[in-house]
């Protein structure tokens, strides 16, 4: 089997072979790999994974909370409520887009609204579905779904 990392993965400094081979040996005599069982692993100075990670506590934890923010932007959502006893509308509050040359979180309305943002965001999540077609390309069932997304690509291009 050979392993590689994904398209802009954090982890370049790591040779994906060794971590791949060493995540299937893991994976043969535990039964299943667990991210505890990782970080256990690579705890040790000489494992192939121990690069993978970082050690100093301080900068860690600072990562984590970033990553805890970006999980409270991601999760918020908006219920719009409608007329009717209709069921209310739920989507996400904020997107991310770039601007200034910087990725930031907007508002999902001013995206919307802005016809350059709007193009990042649809742009964005066309990435994101051929990262799923990827993901699942073996599955047949599947299929349809390829498909109408094929579609749509061809109509905004």
């Amino acid at each position: 089997m050979v392993y590689r990392w994904k398209d802009n993965s954090p982890h370049p400094k790591v040779d994906a072979q060794v971590v791949g081979e060493h995540l299937e040996m893991l994976r043969s005599s535990h039964g299943g790999i667990t991210a505890r069982l990782v970080v256990d692993e690579a705890k040790a100075e000489d494992s192939p994974l121990h690069e993978a990670f970082q050690w100093d506590d301080s900068v860690a934890a600072d990562e984590w909370r970033l990553q805890q923010a970006r999980q409270v932007v991601n999760h918020i959502v908006v219920v719009m409520e409608k007329d009717g006893g209709e069921a209310p509308t739920i989507t996400r509050a904020f997107v991310v887009v770039t601007q200034m040359n910087a990725e930031t979180y907007t508002s999902v309305a001013v995206a919307m609204a802005d016809p350059g943002l709007r193009a990042q965001v649809v742009a964005r999540a066309l990435r994101e579905l051929e990262a799923i077609r990827k993901k699942y390309a073996e599955l047949e069932e599947l299929a349809e779904v390829f498909r109408v997304i094929d579609q749509t690509q061809g109509k905004l291009a």
